[in-house]
């Protein structure tokens, strides 16, 4: 087998100069929603090994932690891994050549990651994870949803007005296809964050948004019917 290629030129400088701009942000913390849709989505973690693919400093692995799973956070900015102190096991390391081997983990995962790449990438990055899980492990992936309607409209006039921070953001209605390509079974998919996605309006767009949403819960099925929400949770498992 040929050893895994590694991550599209130029990808870890641009992690390098985000995190010089947000040092301490990214991964520092997670909204209450995300956490709870993540540890939903990997089921019981009792024991379980994970690993998060582009930790930042680690706050998502401490939600797992906390669930009895035993974490390694992984990130390509070293610096990054610093803030995660409380963490026991933080590895430097590239998504695309994850330093482990086959059928290492029982749950990987990531999130706001996979968004940055196009196709072509986020495929090879997606199959790398599924090397690293064990059958019958879970594999989850929380990306920006192509159907947050709100979240669109505030990235759209963000990025016109040079105000958008994220780099190239490829936002996703569903990753159905690529998983069943890499043969995982028991596909779940769910959006959250249906308020969340108002904070990327700003004066009376986001105080309209902010209204409309008012009734809904982060992860409620009706308010994503009707406005979509920000974030799609990709669950599969390995046969």
């Amino acid at each position: 087998m040929n050893s895994p290629a590694s991550a599209p030129e130029g990808i870890s400088e641009v992690w390098h100069e985000y995190w010089r701009s947000h040092q301490g942000q990214i991964g520092s913390s997670a909204p209450d929603f995300l956490r709870q849709s993540l540890v939903s989505a990997c089921g019981n973690l009792r024991g379980k090994l994970a690993l998060e693919a582009g930790s930042g400093t680690g706050g998502l692995c401490l939600a797992l932690a906390e669930e009895g799973a035993r974490v390694c956070a992984l990130d390509i900015v070293p610096q990054c891994l610093k803030g995660a102190a409380s963490l026991r096991w933080r590895v430097a390391g590239d998504l695309f050549r994850l330093p482990f081997p086959q059928a290492s983990f029982d749950v990987v995962f990531n999130s706001g990651v996979m968004e940055h790449f196009e196709p072509p990438d986020l495929e090879r990055g997606l199959a790398e994870m599924v090397r690293v899980l064990r059958p019958g492990g879970r594999l989850v992936v929380i990306v920006p949803s192509a159907r947050g309607r709100f979240y669109l409209q505030g990235k759209r006039r963000l990025e016109a007005s040079g105000r958008w921070e994220y780099g190239n953001e490829y936002p996703v209605k569903t990753l159905k296809p690529y998983m069943t390509r890499l043969g995982l079974t028991g596909g779940s998919e769910k959006l959250a964050g249906v308020r969340w996605q108002a904070r990327f309006l700003d004066g009376w767009r986001r105080a309209l948004a902010a209204t409309l949403l008012r009734p809904f819960g982060e992860n409620s099925r009706v308010g994503a019917a009707l406005f979509g929400a920000y974030l799609l949770v990709s669950a599969w498992t390995k046969p």
